[in-house]
């Protein structure tokens, strides 16, 4: 299965109602039978993966089995797995949930925007919503809850974090290792303009007058771009921003 590095290990359990979890399980899949979605679960206790595939509108990309994903997708998303910056994130996730454990916080969730098959003609994006879902009574994480949909995400893998409660999301930035607003992440009209118009082409001094600034602002802008975006050069930073929908 995919995304195993989701599993906490780290945790010890009582015995518990085997009854009672098969029927979990089975409202779990009913559930996700009625809102059409495709959800992975976590049993932390069994090490198990359980896969609920209910979304038709996933079915090309994931199969069309309830219970399984495709052998074709399974791959792709090994692909993402293995990235250092997917395992990073897999790692401030867990570490999370068990921090958060004693508090029983279901207020918030992670969710991670991720390309797979890059640089294919079939590339596709992904958002994967990862949830804390089940405490145990003595205060342990038995389950965790992800939820696959279809994203316009381009570039590396993003992270963020949601808190439900203060209706806020903010965005892990690899530079500091901390997670920031996504305001402070998202491309102001300035910056956008001076994408367009690299875009089509003109000098960086040209930029500058057409904007009344000098050029050392302008380039100032330029490295808030790439920060904001995750890129290293103009043409990735507008090839980003084109995908984005921006111009």
């Amino acid at each position: 299965m995919v995304f195993e590095k989701l599993l906490i290990t780290k945790q010890k359990f009582r015995a518990v109602d085997e009854k009672g979890i098969n029927i979990f399980l089975a409202n779990l899949e009913a559930l996700s039978c009625v809102e059409q979605v495709t959800k992975l679960l976590f049993d932390h206790k069994s090490k198990e993966v359980y896969v609920y595939n209910y979304d038709p509108s996933l079915f090309n990309l994931m199969g069309s089995e309830r219970n399984s994903l495709s052998p074709e997708i399974i791959q792709k998303l090994r692909t993402v797995e293995e990235l250092p910056l997917t395992n990073k994130f897999f790692e401030i996730i867990n570490k999370s949930f068990i921090d958060k454990a004693n508090e029983f916080d279901r207020t918030y969730f992670f969710s991670i925007d991720f390309v797979c098959n890059e640089g294919a003609e079939d590339q596709f994006s992904l958002s994967l919503k990862i949830l804390p879902y089940l405490y145990t009574s003595d205060k342990k994480l038995q389950n965790t809850l992800c939820f696959f949909e279809q994203s316009n995400h381009v570039g590396k893998p993003k992270l963020r974090l949601h808190n439900v409660k203060k209706q806020q999301v903010l965005v892990y930035t690899t530079s500091t290792g901390r997670f920031i607003d996504e305001e402070r992440t998202v491309l102001n009209q300035t910056e956008i303009e001076v994408l367009r118009r690299s875009g089509e082409g003109e000098k960086e001094q040209f930029i500058a007058e057409a904007l009344d600034m000098p050029l050392g602002n302008l380039k100032r802008i330029k490295t808030s771009i790439f920060e904001k975006l995750k890129v290293r050069s103009i043409s990735e930073a507008i090839f980003v921003a084109y995908k984005q929908g921006l111009f």
